[in-house]
């Protein structure tokens, strides 16, 4: 079952500072940001590729991180694509995030 209201807190920390955001980076994207604001255990390090989330002392890979922000999330491998696809907008984010915590199926996008 989907996570509604942690789907509307992860999309509502991403809008009240966008400059955080970037979708193209799994620790920065809605996944990255979903991981940093619900796991306690998730930490950010830092190397020459940026930065790096850390769960229980395992760095993550992007995989990782679309695994385990699903399961916190509630959502199935198709729904975990078009959140997660890094060419979504906040605007796709918005409308993604709506389908799925009013119960409808989510938009077509060009990552389908």
């Amino acid at each position: 079952m989907v996570n509604a209201t942690l789907l509307r807190s992860t999309l509502e920390h991403i809008k009240a500072d966008p400059t955080q955001w970037d979708q193209t980076r799994f620790s920065a994207c809605f996944a990255g940001w979903t991981l940093r604001l619900n796991k306690p255990v998730t930490v950010e390090t830092y190397d020459r590729a940026g930065t790096v989330l850390v769960l229980d002392g395992t760095p993550l890979t992007a995989m990782d991180i679309d695994r385990e922000a699903g399961a916190l999330l509630g959502l199935d491998r198709e729904q975990r694509i078009k959140l997660f696809f890094g060419g979504n907008s906040l605007e796709d984010l918005g409308l993604y995030v709506s389908a799925l915590t009013e119960g409808r199926p989510m938009p077509e996008h060009a990552c389908a």
